[in-house]
C-alpha cells in the first residue's frame, strides 16, 4: 500500500482542527472540575449542573484531547 504525502493545506487544516479539539477539551475539563470543586466546598450556584454532568464534561474533555492528539499525529505524519 502506497501512502501519499498529504498537501500542506490538509496538514494545516488538521492542525487547526486538532488545536480546536485540544483547547475545547481543556475547557470542558476545567468546567467539570470547577463544578465538582464548588460542589465539594458547598458553594453551589443556582444553575450548577449535577455531579454526573460534571463527570461527563471531564470525560468528554479527555476524549477530545485524545482525539486532538490523534489529529495532530495525523497532521505531522502526513498520512490519514
Amino acid at each position: 500500500m502506497n501512502l501519499k504525502a498529504s498537501s500542506t493545506s490538509h496538514k494545516i487544516l488538521l492542525f487547526v482542527i486538532a488545536l480546536i479539539f485540544i483547547i475545547d477539551g481543556g475547557w470542558q475539563i476545567l468546567k467539570g472540575t470547577t463544578s465538582l470543586t464548588r460542589r465539594f466546598r458547598d458553594e453551589m450556584r443556582q444553575n450548577e449542573p449535577a455531579a454526573s454532568v460534571a463527570w461527563l464534561q471531564i470525560g468528554l474533555g479527555v476524549i477530545m484531547i485524545v482525539a486532538g492528539g490523534v489529529l495532530l499525529y495525523s497532521a505531522f505524519a502526513g498520512a490519514y
